[in-house]
């Protein structure tokens, strides 16, 4: 009787050529037991225009039991449809699934340490495990700055989702969840995907409700930062038109991501505690709302009181004073996608 834990990681890579091949010997090298961890690397690559794909073929065929490269939707779909084509395959199968990305670089225990974290809590119930992460240079050498540290993570503060509807913590580069998240990741529907911050954050968001995300204090990822990240963790420079609009941006998408968490539960026919359909139902009488403004007002109100960041007071004037779901897509649209 095989009782190995299956590990499956995902990847999608774009025009990775320099960074991809250290990030898959780092997961290639994870300190695990053979003869307990079976581990199998899944790659999907976005229609790369440089030598991403033969540097991915090379690998393949250096390691054809471990990595298989995904040729479902073919071309560039982008990094969310990307991840999304990886995460919903319903031939990928395993007990655990790791997101990583094509630029950084594992710790080598993060497997080990990530499974230790989901053991305590073995369970039917949908479970995720995120770690902290190590700011690095281009070169992959970190800043010995940690991602808590540079975006200020509230220390003794449980990750809720009160706290999620309107922050990001969860990282895609350091989170892994077990199968029966994967199955109701699998049901997020293709419409929702342009709307959504990102993959990672929106299946955070999910598990906050209908099943337990565990952190590890502890950075087991070396995140690179360089010039052509799409998401990073150091600030860049802005024109304060350019910061206010960014901001306004953040905070339209945060109300976004809980209107779909809210059709995606009523999709599912999933019910939560009734606290937090409390909170969804703040977001959408916000919506409902948007146009009107002493009611948008007031309903930003109720929303500041369950905001934790420091600079909530900021949040707070952005949504009562604008229209920010306006930021991420026109009302009908979104409207529409939420039907």
């Amino acid at each position: 009787m095989d009782t190995k834990t299956r590990i499956a990681v995902l990847i999608s890579t774009y025009n990775g050529q320099a960074f991809v091949e250290e990030q898959v010997h780092s997961i290639l090298s994870q300190a695990i037991d053979p003869l307990k961890i079976e581990l199998h690397v899944y790659i999907r690559d976005d229609g790369s225009s440089d030598r991403t794909r033969d540097i991915l073929a090379k690998l393949a065929d250096a390691h054809p039991d471990i990595i298989r490269i995904q040729t479902k939707a073919p071309g560039n779909i982008g990094v969310k449809r990307s991840f999304f084509v990886l995460v919903q395959d319903p031939e990928i199968d395993a007990d655990y699934f790791f997101l990583a990305d094509q630029d950084d670089i594992w710790e080598p225990d993060k497997i080990t340490k990530t499974l230790a974290a989901f053991q305590p809590e073995k369970s039917s119930l949908p479970l995720g495990v995120y770690s902290d992460l190590w700011l690095a240079d281009a070169n992959g050498h970190s800043t010995g700055k940690s991602m808590s540290e540079q975006t200020r993570w509230p220390k003794n503060l449980a990750v809720d989702y009160q706290y999620l509807s309107f922050d990001y913590r969860v990282t895609g580069a350091a989170f892994a969840f077990n199968r029966t998240a994967k199955k109701l990741f699998t049901q997020i529907p293709n419409a929702f995907i342009p709307l959504l911050n990102m993959h990672d954050s929106f299946m955070a968001l999910i598990l906050s409700v209908c099943g337990k995300l565990i952190q590890i204090d502890e950075p087991l990822v070396l995140y690179r930062q360089h010039g052509d990240n799409l998401i990073g963790g150091l600030k860049k420079q802005r024109s304060l038109i350019e910061t206010l609009n960014n901001k306004k941006r953040e905070e339209g998408q945060l109300i976004v991501d809980n209107l779909l968490l809210d059709a995606f539960l009523k999709k599912q026919h999933l019910t939560i505690r009734q606290d937090q359909r409390a909170i969804i139902d703040l977001y959408v009488d916000y919506f409902n709302n948007v146009h009107h403004a002493f009611k948008r007002v007031a309903t930003s109100v109720k929303i500041y009181h369950i905001m934790h960041h420091p600079r909530k007071r900021v949040s707070f004037m952005l949504i009562a004073f604008f229209d920010v779901i306006d930021m991420i897509a026109p009302y009908d649209e979104i409207k529409a996608a939420l039907a």
